[in-house]
Formats: C-alpha cells, sequence, structure tokens
C-alpha cells in the first residue's frame, strides 16, 4: 500500500492509504477521517485521488475507501470508520455505477440473493 502526502498548513502529513476511510469537501478545506481521527488540509478532492489507488467519488464532495463500506442503498452508503463507528455519506447517480463496480472488482465478498 502505498503513502499520501497531504498539506496542513506549513506542516506535512503522511498517511498509508489503508488508513483513510472518508475525505469530505468543505469550502476551501478537505476534511479526512482516518486511523488517528479527523485532520483538515488544502489539498482538493482530485489532488487526492490523485495519490491514490483505492479512494473512489461517490459524490462530487466525498471520496470513499470502498473497502470500509458496510451498507449501500440508492442515495447513500454507510462507512466503517476506524474508530468502530458508521458514518452515512451521499451516493449521487453519477458515481453510484462506478463505485458499484469498484466493489465487485475486489471480489472479496459473498453476494447473498
Amino acid at each position: 500500500m502505498g503513502r499520501i502526502c497531504l498539506s496542513m498548513g506549513h506542516e506535512k502529513i503522511f498517511l498509508r492509504e489503508a488508513e483513510l476511510a472518508v475525505c469530505e469537501r468543505q469550502g476551501r478545506y478537505t476534511r479526512l477521517y482516518h486511523r488517528y481521527g479527523q485532520t483538515d488540509v488544502r489539498e482538493n478532492l482530485d489532488a487526492i485521488l490523485r495519490q491514490t489507488r483505492q479512494m473512489q467519488y461517490c459524490h462530487q464532495s466525498f471520496l470513499v475507501n470502498p473497502g470500509r463500506i458496510f451498507r449501500l442503498r440508492s442515495g447513500e452508503c454507510q462507512v466503517r470508520l476506524p474508530d468502530g463507528k458508521l458514518m452515512i455519506i451521499p451516493v449521487s447517480k453519477k458515481y453510484g455505477e462506478q463505485l458499484l463496480a469498484k466493489l465487485y472488482e475486489k471480489g472479496d465478498f459473498t453476494e447473498i440473493p
């Protein structure tokens, strides 16, 4: 797994990609939900996406690690954060099919009809 480097003011933070669960764009900053809690960084979602292999758009304001999705419904998904809590995030029609394809691509689950 790769590491990503992000700007936090005059500091840099380094995270392993697997430690990252959700990225949420909030105005000029992006809030990262990761193993160590939450951190606001200056990079936009596209800049973060270029540094990762796992993260996937689910909405214009959200990136999600598909391996952390607990439940996917029409218009939203539940993501298990590293602290064990569930976070509900929106899934737009534009990105919903891509996200579903990424989940099936991993193939590490069994679908029950």
